[in-house]
């Protein structure tokens, strides 16, 4: 596991949420990137940008998350 990206079930859990619907519009609401995986599942949320610490421009030229 990374420790820089934060799990749906963490997300989850300290949002409160229970579903991932809510969720999903939580952080686009919050201008949080995230990337999906299998059956819409949230992954890929960046620790940094999810507490608020990461710059929006050294996001955009990172390098894009490839899932297999």
């Amino acid at each position: 596991m990374n420790p820089e990206i934060i799990t749906e079930e963490e997300l989850l859990e300290d949002t409160g949420f229970n579903t991932r619907a809510p969720l999903k519009r939580w952080l686009d609401r919050n201008g949080i990137s995230y990337r999906t995986g299998a059956a819409g599942r949230i992954c890929g949320v960046s620790v940094k940008e999810y507490c608020g610490i990461a710059d929006p421009e050294e996001q955009k030229d990172s390098e894009s998350l490839e899932f297999l």
